[in-house]
């Protein structure tokens, strides 16, 4: 019995193992290895963004104006998102460009930038830089509303909301946060396995996903003095319901404003390609 119980462990310890590189909230690939504006972008007088990191690579991204002294939503993408090309999955489309051009209508502008290894950008994909990676795009949104933080809102969705949260627990004070589908480093990947292969497998595989980066998000929550908007899926299987629970507690006991839709996580990202309807982006 002993044996067999040793074996079936090891059989699904070897059909886990291919799932650590697919399993969020890591950085996957997405986007083309260019960038091009397009006619929208051209329209809106859009242009290219390159930042230059310490290490020498460049992150590539997008810049979008709307007009003298408008303030500016920096986006933080989910693990596939890209700046380069709309993207598609389960025969839904994500086009940034819907989300660039409803915020500048309501006098927005956005700047948003493909992460290390996905799309435009140089280097190879990593979770452990998306911090770093945040870090270099929050100071390039500083550059453009000439160091007033108070201009700028921070928006991620999915993994984004980690890359949000890293800056947060720097000391970043943006006016406003915005969280779409947010996800926890340290229980998003067991949660992705539950909610696809079961609790027993779960359980298994759980002391082999190691913390893809030292990001904690209800930390992040507690101790910003930001404006707080999150968006929870009641369907959303990268949290738990206690997770969920926990998360709006606090967002909540925080002043936060919180909307759960009854999506799961693909459709709530989906949703967040439009302005939500809770989102303080009125025009201008």
């Amino acid at each position: 019995m002993r044996a067999l119980l040793v074996s079936l462990v090891v059989v699904v310890l070897l059909a886990l193992c291919p799932l650590g590189c697919v399993t969020p909230p890591l950085v996957m690939s997405g986007g083309a290895g260019c960038l091009e504006l397009g006619p929208r972008r051209l329209a809106w007088g859009a242009s290219p963004v390159d930042v230059r990191l310490a290490s020498g690579e460049h992150l590539r991204g997008v810049w979008v104006p709307a007009g003298p002294d408008a303030p500016l939503v920096l986006h933080f993408l989910g693990s596939s998102g890209s700046v380069t090309i709309p993207q598609s999955a389960q025969g839904l489309s994500f086009d940034i460009d819907d989300l660039f051009g409803a915020l500048r209508e309501r006098g927005y502008a956005s700047l948003a930038f493909d992460y290390r290894g996905v799309g435009a950008s140089d280097g190879e994909r990593d979770p452990r830089q998306v911090p770093e990676d945040a870090l270099a795009m929050w100071n390039e949104a500083l550059r453009r509303v000439d160091g007033d933080a108070s201009r700028i809102t921070l928006r991620g969705m999915s993994l984004g909301t980690l890359a949000l949260a890293s800056l947060l627990e720097r000391g970043a004070a943006p006016a406003r946060a915005v969280f779409v589908a947010p996800v926890r480093a340290e229980s998003a990947a067991s949660n992705w396995v539950r909610d696809r292969h079961g609790a027993v497998a779960a359980w298994f595989a759980a002391p082999f996903f190691a913390r893809p980066m030292r990001v904690d998000l209800l930390a992040a929550l507690s101790r910003t003095s930001a404006s707080l908007f999150l968006a929870l899926g009641s369907r959303d299987a990268l949290l738990t319901p206690s997770e969920r629970r926990q998360v709006a507690e606090l967002a909540a006991a925080r002043g936060a404003q919180v909307l759960e839709l009854d999506l799961d996580h693909l459709r709530l990202v989906h949703a967040g390609y439009t302005p939500l309807e809770f989102e303080p982006l009125a025009a201008r």
